[in-house]
């Protein structure tokens, strides 16, 4: 779990290291996302704009039964996180906890 933490934390501090933060240090090389070479490569989009983690995150929540308007940021998820369960949280302290750590996990 502190592995886990610990790479949501670099992404709170957009310190996680990607072709966007290298070019700013002068690595010049390709910056097209490895996947579909379509957009810049950085850790919103790997995260979350690009196709392939957005099939993810659909797929999490159609499991569920369920989707709801993503954040754009990953700021975004962990601050509002707990609002986008679809309907009210249920008063089981484990299933909050379970909720709450579920976007450090598909990160």
């Amino acid at each position: 779990m502190l592995k886990i933490d610990f790479l949501s934390w670099l992404l709170c501090h957009n310190s996680i290291v990607t072709e966007d933060r290298l070019k700013k240090k002068g690595f010049l090389g390709p910056s097209k996302c490895n996947l579909y070479l379509e957009n810049e490569e950085n850790a919103t989009h790997l995260l979350i704009e690009c196709r392939f983690a957005k099939s993810i995150w659909v797929d999490v929540f159609s499991s569920w039964g369920s989707f709801v308007c993503l954040p754009n940021s990953i700021t975004g998820y962990f601050a509002d996180w707990a609002h986008l369960y679809p309907g009210k949280l249920p008063n089981n302290n484990w299933f909050k906890v379970a909720w709450m750590v579920y976007p450090k996990f598909i990160f």
